[in-house]
């Protein structure tokens, strides 16, 4: 009867379609809306915003009582999908005859999940974060068996743009303020999302005011860092500042910044930079604002051997020295002083010359050159096309090979080992920062050594400096337990004459094998590595600390990976977890192969792993039946839910490139060896281009199963076509390894009746028959030479 009703409802539908061809009708009618505002972070819609985000689909069928359907979502701009609903994602969804379905984000909660999405054409990963513009929202409804849309495509459509975050108009930045008698100011800003196309709505502000540490010039860098003094939250684009509040100091520097958010739907993202302003600072003083130091031309070097911001400040151009620079001239650069040794030009094209610059820090006069040095009538360089620290010829680099791509090969072990040999038997012995007098009228080339009791000495390479700053080269080197020597260098490190911006430091060039293991389980390691994040801090006095990463790996008695037989490192998702007890995903695993099974590679990009012993991983669901746990509750170890795995290329009976790789699986690894594995791949070979010698078969099904690090094979499921027999025989065997390392199907035949119709007669084996087969590569392809022994009844029909 009910197919009886399907053939009806598809010839209603075709004729529909043939007849009203200018309108289609569909089975499930699908309508939408949304609530403004319209966020960019579309996971607010299954959570907080649940009924702001809402389709409805009605089941119009005259037929059908009720149907079971998934839902399609996708997410366009310009006409072209950016992220959809993945098609392996199925949630069922039941409309009933002629009632309406309200989708809110109750039900659109999951469909709101990247691990849910995927990019367009299904390929890439999806996102929640739309960008901005014209965006669409837009679901359809499959009919869940057949996997075809059974509704029109409903689209809710709008413009997705952030609001412009508030700006700040008083006190202005970088104002100096009078000190008042009694403490009243007042700030304001201006809000800049009224008229938007997406407003927010009501908008609330965060206001935050700090206070910025002595010696800091970026206050944005160091807002998140500084003293909190006051934070409060406003309706209103204004704030009075009373005596009610915390006290504000003269002679400090002071930050503030508001940050809009919306009243009714705080979790949106609506603004750009979060809703934050710029950060502006101020400061007050007493007396006459003459007292204050703001004059540019005296502006002293800051004392700090770690500094936020070494730039010296804006630099008058207006007016050039009147008269030629002679020796014995005094210029200043930046916080520096070069004094001027001899000259060539004017002060129009600028100064070619030399001179030297004392640099405390460095303990010492540095030999300087400068090319196109122009100066203004403060004696101040306001423009040079160069001015650079004398370095030997032998250290010379050329600026080109110090980027990020050539370092590596520029300072290779070659120039590392002269640089060493230079400080301990060269002239480098007497350009060390310790052996080294400010005092002495003698300037000096570089390098120059910054030594430390038992620190690793860094050389300073090059000091290039600009009329506002000064740029530090530095190269270091440390040497290994196991003999190998890490190089270090960093460019372009900021400084002042008695510092270096604050979390100064130099990167390795060159990785290492991890050090220092400890073992968390039998399976899994704790490591320090020296990758590409390994870092040496540095300040004023050189070597400060060596940072290193830490990571998890597998015990290479376990597996390695396939590329380079190197240790599997654990790629963690979360950071910021404690990895000796870390749960969570892992990522970018590379392809491995397991010690006990070499000839087998596995390809994994992601898994699920589990060191605490108080939590335990949500995998039941993916847990087989096949591999039972002893002790689930204490149960460590790391599943791959989306592994295939390689055969061996021996195993190839099918004649293509390549190996036979299987569909993605499930591989479990415990605490102490892969424990159980289980992969398929089905519809590989079909009768028709199967043929094992004269037989046909085919391969409906290949499994590899893993059972404590061992696998048992690759198991054949499918149908051969016995020339004595009428009917398809199916077979269930095992290719293996025989005794002379060849590869051998071994098959069981079902106990089941066959007929022989060459003799009129019916056959059932039993147990004794058995289908076996030989892979043998001829002429450079493989086929299977096969063999059978049957044993059982016949029973042979005679007639008149």
């Amino acid at each position: 009867m009910k197919s009886y009703k399907n053939l009806l409802y598809t010839l209603a539908l075709l004729f529909v379609s043939t007849t009203f061809f200018a309108q289609q009708v569909w089975p499930v009618q699908v309508t939408g809306s949304t609530i403004p505002p319209r966020s960019l972070d579309l996971a607010v819609y299954g959570n907080e915003r649940s009924q702001d985000l809402i389709f409805n689909a009605t089941l119009n069928d005259p037929i059908e009582a009720a149907v079971q359907t998934r839902l399609q979502l996708s997410v366009e701009q310009n006409g072209n999908v950016i992220y959809q609903t993945d098609p392996n994602y199925i949630s069922p969804l039941t409309l009933t005859q002629f009632q309406t379905q309200v989708i809110d984000g109750s039900i659109l909660n999951p469909y709101l999940n990247p691990q849910n999405l995927v990019g367009a054409n299904f390929t890439g990963t999806g996102s929640l974060e739309v960008p901005e513009g014209f965006n669409k929202i837009c679901l359809e409804v499959y009919d869940l068996v057949r996997n075809v849309p059974i509704s029109n495509k409903f689209c809710i459509q709008g413009s997705f743009q952030l609001n412009q975050p508030p700006q700040t108009l008083l006190p202005t930045c970088d104002d100096m303020i009078e000190l008042p008698e009694t403490q009243n100011m007042t700030f304001t800003w201006a809000p800049m999302h009224l008229g938007s196309s997406n407003s927010p709505g009501l908008v609330e502000y965060q206001f935050e005011l700090v206070q910025i540490p002595d010696g800091t010039f970026n206050a944005n860098d160091a807002f998140d860092s500084a003293m909190d003094v006051y934070q409060t939250t406003t309706t209103t684009p204004a704030l009075l500042y009373t005596q009610a509040e915390p006290q504000l100091l003269p002679n400090k520097l002071y930050a503030w910044r508001v940050k809009a958010f919306s009243s009714m739907h705080p979790t949106s993202k609506l603004f750009q930079n979060e809703g934050y302003s710029q950060v502006c600072t101020f400061q007050f003083y007493e007396g006459e604002l003459e007292n204050v130091n703001t004059n540019l031309t005296s502006n002293p070097a800051p004392t700090n051997c770690e500094i936020f911001d070494t730039d010296f400040g804006p630099i008058s151009n207006n007016e050039s020295v009147p008269t030629p620079l002679v020796a014995s001239d005094i210029v200043k650069v930046g916080y520096f002083d070069l004094e001027i040794i001899e000259a060539f030009g004017d002060a129009i094209s600028g100064y070619n010359g030399t001179g030297t610059i004392p640099f405390p820090m460095l303990n010492t006069k540095l030999n300087v050159n400068f090319s196109e040095m122009r100066v203004n009538s403060d004696m101040r360089v306001y423009y040079a096309g160069n001015i650079e620290a004398a370095l030997d010829q032998t250290f010379y680099v050329d600026p080109v090979m110090m980027t990020p791509n050539l370092i590596n090969s520029t300072i290779n072990n070659f120039y590392v080992n002269n640089l060493k040999d230079f400080f301990s038997n060269g002239l480098g012995a007497n350009r060390i920062r310790s052996q080294l007098n400010l005092a002495n009228p003698t300037a000096v080339n570089l390098p120059i050594g910054l030594d430390q009791d038992d620190a690793p000495l860094i050389a300073v390479i090059g000091v290039r400096f600009s009329p506002r700053n000064a740029y530090l080269n530095l190269v270091s080197w440390k040497e290994q337990e196991n003999n190998e020597q890490l190089r270090f260098a960093a460019t372009a490190v900021q400084s002042t004459p008695n510092g270096v911006k604050t979390g100064a430091h130099l990167v390795v060039l060159n990785e290492a094998a991890g050090t220092d293991l400890v073992a968390i389980s039998d399976g899994f390691q704790l490591a320090t590595v020296i990758d590409e994040d390994t870092q040496m801090e540095c300040n004023c006095q050189g070597y400060k600390d060596l940072i290193l990463g830490k990571a998890l790996q597998i015990n290479p008695s376990i597996l390695v990976r396939e590329d380079n037989d190197g240790t599997v490192f654990l790629n963690v998702n979360n950071t910021n977890a404690s990895l000796e007890n870390y749960i969570g995903n892992i990522e970018d695993l590379p392809n491995f192969v397991v010690n006990s099974l070499p000839d087998f590679v596995f390809k994994s990009g992601s898994g699920r792993l589990d060191l605490k012993s108080d939590e335990k991983l949500n995998f039941n669901t993916a847990l087989p039946a096949a591999y039972q746990l002893p002790d689930q509750n204490n149960w460590r170890g790391l599943i791959l839910d989306n592994v295939r795995v390689e055969l061996p290329e021996e195993y190839n009976f099918t004649n293509s490139n390549g190996a036979i790789e299987s569909d993605e699986g499930t591989l479990f690894i415990d605490d102490n060896q892969v424990a159980f594995g289980q992969f398929s791949k089905s519809n590989m070979l079909s009768l028709e281009n199967g043929q094992m010698y004269s037989w046909a078969y085919s391969v409906d099904k290949l499994s590899v199963n893993i059972v404590d690090g061992q696998a048992s094979g690759a198991q054949l499921e499918g149908g051969i076509r016995v020339p004595i027999f009428s009917d398809i025989f199916t077979y269930n065997g095992t290719l293996e390894n025989n005794y002379f390392d060849e590869i051998n199907l071994a098959a069981e035949v079902p106990e089941t009746s066959r007929n022989m119709d060459m003799w009129k007669a019916t056959f059932v084996p039993t147990d004794a028959s058995f289908i076996a087969a030989r892979l043998k590569e001829v002429n450079g392809d493989r086929s299977f030479f096969p063999r059978g022994s049957f044993s059982g009844a016949i029973s042979i029909q005679l007639t008149d």
